[in-house]
């Protein structure tokens, strides 16, 4: 039997270009909320990264 929701792993590429629209509103909110002033564009986008995957193996597990 085949699971129903296949896990869709991609690469940081498709990911990135996914999550793009959104991205900058993100960071601002992100930077607004946690204070953390010394957060690069790229650290943000590799901790969403990281964040999404976990979260989606996580639930399909």
């Amino acid at each position: 039997m085949k699971p129903k929701n296949k896990l869709k792993i991609l690469s940081f590429e498709q990911w990135f270009e996914e999550q793009n629209e959104n991205l900058i509103e993100l960071f601002c909110s992100f930077i607004k909320e946690t204070k953390v002033y010394d957060c690069t564009l790229d650290d943000f986008v590799r901790y969403l990264y990281t964040e999404t995957i976990h979260h989606q193996k996580k639930g399909n597990q």
